[in-house]
């Protein structure tokens, strides 16, 4: 119920920092064109005239000028803009203006590299394509040929880019104080998730993190995103080798992993470790791939088979399994075939009995250490 909780206030936060930005404003605001509509002739209409612009252009071949392709083009985006268009007649229309510029592009090209022209009947075919361009843009967007004129006067001036840089700066503190509250509330529930406590007991490193929070934010996020995807990589190259597609990861296996992914080793050298190991790739990556993410949306705990099966007139006996963490030069075990062997061996000690239960339980034995040293496997009555 608390990571639930803990889980929906960070949505929140993230909606929250969201609608701060302005996206959701944004979204919200977006111009909605109407649908187009539904004409009982537009066969007779539509598709015919958008089928005579294509088979004339074809008639032309290299008289297709370029203030003919920019003409044609403009009056199709109009008609699509304005709604004159049938809906049904709206993918033939995308599908014209294609190869139309199919068309003409092959037209260029046949006069840049193929033809006989001199260079300067090139650049003069050239000028004639930029003219065109220009006033198809202004048939289609009427006024932007000045806007544009006044855009580049503005550019040239270096007072322009003074100003922008100053609304961009007030723009950054501004989202700055707006996010600083939800920032507080999310390094605070990092702080509770990792400490298990909600007391703060270094304020002023919290605090300093708090006015970092950007970078702070940043690069937690970023190391955290980072080492999943790593990890997710590194236990499909290692599922990859597994006799069996369908193991189930040790504990201490999945430690080793997390460990790798949480450093600066490379995949690549991951993958010679493996090697170097005697784990071959046995099976396809897309598979692995599959069957991993499978574990992982199952949220799968691999050795954690915890039975508690308690009946009468049974005995029960626990499997403790307590092998030692894997280090670089350490060969990776199978503990599905471990597993095996010991419940094989366990069932011929008690083949008398008529009813045994075996609980696989983690368990660490009095004078070892869980993390470092080497703890046997053995059988506890």
């Amino acid at each position: 119920m608390k990571k639930a909780l803990l889980f929906l206030i960070k949505i929140g936060l993230f909606v929250f920092f969201i609608y701060n930005l302005g996206v959701i404003n944004y979204i919200t605001n977006l111009e909605k064109h109407p649908p187009a509509p539904l004409k009982e002739n537009f066969r007779e209409s539509d598709m015919a005239w958008l089928n005579e612009k294509y088979e004339k252009a074809l008639e032309l071949e290299e008289l297709y000028s370029p203030e003919l392709y920019f003409k044609d083009i403009a009056e199709i985006q109009l008609r699509l803009n304005n709604n004159e268009i049938d809906r049904r007649a709206v993918p033939c229309a995308h599908g014209t203006i294609s190869n139309l510029a199919y068309l003409f592009h092959q037209n260029f090209d046949q006069i840049r590299f193929r033809s006989k022209l001199s260079k300067k009947e090139k650049q003069e075919y050239v000028n004639r394509i930029s003219e065109a361009s220009l006033k198809y843009e202004e048939i289609f967007t009427p006024g932007i040929t000045e806007r544009r004129s006044e855009t580049n006067k503005k550019i040239s001036d270096f007072n322009y880019w003074i100003c922008l840089v100053i609304k961009l700066i007030k723009w950054l503190f501004n989202q700055y104080f707006k996010n600083l509250l939800p920032a507080f509330i999310l390094l605070w529930i990092w702080w509770i998730e990792k400490q298990k406590t909600i007391k703060i007991k270094n304020p002023l490193s919290f605090l300093l993190c708090l006015l970092l929070y950007p970078v702070v934010i940043t690069k937690t996020w970023y190391e955290k995103l980072r080492n999943e995807a790593r990890y997710l990589i590194m236990t499909v190259n290692y599922r990859q080798r597994q006799v069996n597609l369908f193991s189930i990861f040790s504990e201490n296996e999945i430690k080793e992993i997390k460990k790798f992914a949480n450093s600066n080793i490379s995949l690549r050298r991951y993958q010679e470790i493996l090697s170097n190991e005697g784990l071959p790739i046995r099976h396809s990556l897309i598979l692995s791939l599959s069957i991993s993410l499978l574990f992982i949306i199952l949220n799968c705990k691999e050795l954690n088979a915890n039975s508690n099966i308690l009946l009468n007139d049974t005995e029960t006996f626990e499997l403790c399994v307590n092998s030692p963490p894997l280090i670089l030069d350490y060969v990776f075990l199978n503990f599905d075939d471990i597993f095996l062997e010991i419940i094989n061996f366990a069932k011929l000690q008690f083949s008398n009995k008529t009813k045994k239960y075996f609980q696989i339980k983690e368990k660490c034995l009095s004078g070892f250490s869980k993390i470092i040293d080497h703890v046997p496997i053995i059988i506890v009555n």
